[in-house]
């Protein structure tokens, strides 16, 4: 495993991330307000008799959060390479699976 062939596929992420808006909003701010609401719903149910319900209303929202944005970040990057028509770059790379699925999981 490569740190070379990950930090490439980063830097090219990074790019793809900074001239798309849709992405930056997907990734940022509907993570950011599904988190502020589901908060506000669990300081209700603390509030009640339900105290340990909201908290694990609020853990279950941030695991879920990050598994969603881990699995958008590896169907986008997967996405952006068939529609910029550079699958065949990536085939002809010598990276393997596992470098592909951590580099955009760290992305």
């Amino acid at each position: 495993m490569s740190l070379y062939r990950i930090y490439a596929i980063l830097v090219q992420e990074y790019y793809i991330t900074m001239r798309s808006l849709e992405v930056i909003l997907d990734v940022f701010f509907f993570p950011f307000t599904n988190i502020v609401i589901f908060g506000f719903i669990s300081l209700y149910l603390t509030g009640s008799s339900h105290s340990l319900a909201g908290q694990y209303i609020l853990i279950g929202m941030l695991l879920w959060q990050i598994i969603w944005i881990i699995s958008y970040s590896v169907c986008l990057g997967s996405l952006w390479n068939i529609w910029s028509r550079n699958l065949s770059n990536l085939f002809i790379a010598p990276i393997i699976p596992q470098e592909y699925i951590i580099a955009h999981t760290l992305s």
